[in-house]
């Protein structure tokens, strides 16, 4: 037995390295999972890396099994790095994920997505679908189609408390690009993110860059981008600090990036065009609505009670104002003051 043992160990570990190597390999499968992946605990020393193994077991399964659902259910356990691996994002426009990706309030650093039609650490989100508390941190998302540090596009899921910070996101081609997603169908909801510390933004004509999300036809509330950039500095864009386009409703944001990209006329201080509704909102720079919207005064219903701020405002009114908003619509997030000297807010999510 004792024997038996000593050539077993050394077949167990190499099996181990053969599965990791093809979990790295499979890269070109096509996007679709309905499989049941367990979820081990595990300690010591190589607890960092084992979790890493676990998210591409799952995301293997995800990408394998050749049904028309992704909704296989993930709850990160830890902080985890993945450099040096080129992530294949979950699902697509076609078949979106269904299932719920819990990060934990863990972050994952090291994120690499490059050239993908719907690219993010997600593809898609579908109807039913929900990713939380998620935190990306120094990622790089290159796509070639619609793209999001979180995910492309936003096809009736919830994307709730997740941030994209110290990172790029970047396209190109002529689609939406968002710091969190690059749309938002009619019925997605993106509450409670934020976008720190990142440059957002794209070189081609034709293409929608906001801060939360390209396109918007959906609900975003209590969202935050602070600092970073959205747009490019190289061309004429149109851009906007929460999202490029609002045919939806945008819901006590606020939109504080350190730059705005080169863009024609003006930039958007929250959204550059606007359609729908924008709501007990604040902005830095450019214009609260870039088309036919004055800073001081808006003629227009579809923007009520928004206020530009520079060193001289008076946030408090409207903070109180914009979580008084966010309790009235049931929605379970509020602002909280960070710090009393620049009255920096950020959101959180009440009990």
């Amino acid at each position: 037995m004792d024997n038996d043992n000593i050539y077993l160990k050394p077949m167990l570990k190499t099996v181990s390295i053969v599965l990791q190597i093809l979990l790295l390999l499979s890269v070109n499968e096509v996007a679709v999972c309905h499989a049941k992946v367990e979820l081990n605990e595990n300690g010591g020393e190589d607890a960092a890396r084992n979790e890493v193994a676990r998210l591409l077991e799952w995301s293997y399964a995800c990408r394998s099994y050749q049904t028309n659902k992704i909704d296989t259910d993930f709850t990160l356990q830890m902080d985890i790095d993945l450099t040096g691996i080129v992530w294949v994002p979950i699902g697509d426009w076609t078949i979106p994920y269904t299932g719920t990706f819990n990060g934990n309030g863990h972050k994952i650093t090291g994120l690499y997505v490059e050239g993908k039609i719907e690219a993010g650490f997600f593809g898609g989100v579908g109807r039913g679908g929900v990713v939380k508390d998620l935190h990306i941190e120094g990622g790089i998302v290159s796509g070639s189609g619609t793209t999001g540090g979180i995910c492309g596009v936003n096809k009736g899921g919830l994307i709730e408390g997740c941030s994209f910070s110290s990172g790029v996101v970047e396209c190109k081609g002529r689609f939406a690009i968002g710091g969190i997603c690059g749309s938002n169908t009619n019925i997605g909801n993106i509450i409670g993110c934020v976008v720190r510390d990142t440059e957002v933004g794209c070189l081609h004509r034709g293409s929608s860059s906001g801060g939360i999300v390209g396109v918007n036809d959906g609900l975003i509330a209590a969202c935050l981008v602070s600092g970073g950039q959205v747009g490019n500095e190289s061309s004429f864009i149109p851009v906007g600090g929460i999202t490029y386009k609002n045919n939806g409703r945008i819901v006590s944001c606020m939109a504080m990036p350190q730059r705005m990209g080169k863009t024609a006329p003006f930039p958007g201080g929250i959204t550059y065009e606007n359609s729908g509704i924008v709501t007990y909102s604040l902005w830095k720079k450019g214009r609260g609505v870039a088309l036919g919207i004055t800073e001081d005064l808006n003629p227009y219903p579809q923007q009520k009670n928004c206020l530009k701020i520079d060193e001289n405002s008076d946030r408090d009114e409207h903070f109180l104002a914009m979580n008084k908003f966010l309790k009235k619509g049931k929605i379970s997030w509020r602002w909280t003051i960070l710090s009393t000297k620049d009255k920096t807010l950020e959101p959180y999510r009440i009990k």
